[in-house]
């Protein structure tokens, strides 16, 4: 009867919304985890993900569809790659909107924002002031309690000061770096802070607050102290302890190699996010590359031909800067050449800005291989490194912080020198 037929019609169309709802809730609660829950299924979490897409489009509702595209977004850019991910994500936004769906839009704006950064520093910042206004406008005051929007103001804040990092304003980075970890350790919130901790832990390395640096990261590791392995997590948090034990003035070689070895190997044993496994590559290519013995040099290369980048630039230009790197002291000039021009213009592409990329960095390793090719183009790109790193130092105002980036980083350090005497080293960084 046409009774029955709308009681089945209702019925199908219930069991397709639950269905999507309880794939989104799936995806959405394992996100905190860097380990993989389908264990080697990631396939099957993807084509799990279309069906909640599939039932979500049938339902027709715009919110549940926003909803299974964020929920695809977060699974896409764990497991195959960055651009599929994002491309997902604004979709989910356009659905937001056509929902009228303020606190949908919001975390769809953040988590665009945090990924766009990876493509197009100004515009992922343009996105994240965006989720700022959304927050701050009073538009979220309905659906969340007063507790809460101070945890998701928490989080922008690091998001936000993650991004000023990458853009090189480092004093605005600072002050909203510490604001957020310590508006996340009140709120306890573990991985959240634990995250936060690894960015201001970067930050501090990167200024040459070596100290605190240390001591922010391994906060970050003992947060995770109970937990049995592998943690993702944690193995990332001392991939960085030991970059930082790298960065340091002197190097501190052993405990350079044994804290990244070890965060490498419970990152990969955990099945973990591969933006992060990526560049933990990196780090232990840079241990091989400092030790630079002639079986480190060959490891290093081969640890960094077999990379995957997924769509990461930050992913493909620090490869290419650690081959190129790799390839000068193995003497293979026209093959670091090469390699240095590569990673020159996959930055230029990116408008000379890519989060987790020091730009003086790319620019005076290719001074570097310029200078051993012979090539008076070496001091101009030494100026550039000099000037990149002039501009993050103005925006620091603390002396004490200022005169640490400019004197206790060898980077910063070695590139003023060069370029304030116009001469560059052929044997490298």
């Amino acid at each position: 009867t046409l009774l029955a037929r709308d009681i089945a019609d209702e019925a199908r169309l219930e069991v397709h919304r639950l269905l999507a709802r309880a794939i989104v809730l799936l995806v959405l609660a394992g996100e905190g985890q860097l380990a993989e829950p389908f264990g080697d299924g990631r396939d099957r979490l993807i084509e799990l993900v279309e069906e909640g897409k599939q039932a979500a489009d049938f339902v027709g509702d715009a919110a549940l569809r926003a909803n299974t595209r964020y929920a695809s977004a977060v699974a896409l850019i764990r497991d195959r790659g960055l651009h599929e991910g994002i491309a997902e994500y604004r979709e989910a936004l356009v659905l937001a909107r056509e929902a009228g769906d303020a606190l949908a839009e919001f975390a769809v704006l953040v988590r665009l924002g945090h990924q766009l950064n990876s493509v197009s520093l100004r515009e992922g910042w343009d996105v994240l002031q965006e989720a700022h206004a959304l927050l701050c406008g009073g538009a979220l005051a309905d659906h969340l309690d007063a507790r809460t929007i101070a945890r998701e103001t928490a989080s922008l804040e690091t998001m936000i000061g993650v991004a000023a990092f990458d853009l090189g304003r480092f004093g605005e980075a600072h002050e909203r770096l510490v604001r957020g970890v310590e508006a996340l350790r009140r709120a306890r919130r573990r991985r959240d802070t634990a995250w936060a901790l690894s960015f201001l832990g970067q930050l501090h390395t990167a200024i040459g607050l070596f100290e605190a640096a240390e001591a922010t990261l391994r906060e970050g590791v003992a947060l995770f102290a109970d937990d049995p392995p592998p943690s993702g997590l944690r193995g990332y948090l001392r991939a960085l302890l030991g970059r930082l034990y790298l960065q340091w003035t002197p190097p501190r070689l052993v405990e350079a190699r044994e804290d990244v070895r070890a965060g490498r190997e419970e990152i990969t044993a955990s099945g973990g996010y591969r933006s992060v496994s990526t560049l933990v590559d990196a780090y232990w290519a840079e241990v091989l590359l400092a030790e630079g013995t002639p079986q480190a040099l060959r490891e290093a290369d081969a640890v960094l031909a077999a990379v995957e980048t997924f769509g990461w630039a930050r992913t493909e230009i620090t490869i290419a800067r650690l081959r190129a790197r790799v390839a000068l002291a193995q003497g293979r000039r026209d093959d670091a050449c090469r390699l240095s021009v590569e990673a020159i213009d996959r930055l230029n592409r990116c408008g000379g800005m890519v989060t987790a990329v020091r730009t003086e960095e790319v620019l005076f390793t290719h001074a570097h291989v310029l200078a051993a090719a012979g090539s008076s183009e070496a001091a101009h790109y030494a100026r550039d490194a000099a000037k990149v790193i002039r501009e993050k130092a103005a925006s620091m105002d603390d002396p004490m912080v200022r005169t640490s980036f400019l004197e206790r980083v060898r980077l910063s350090h070695d590139a003023l020198a060069a370029a304030d005497s116009g001469m560059v080293s052929a044997s490298g960084p």
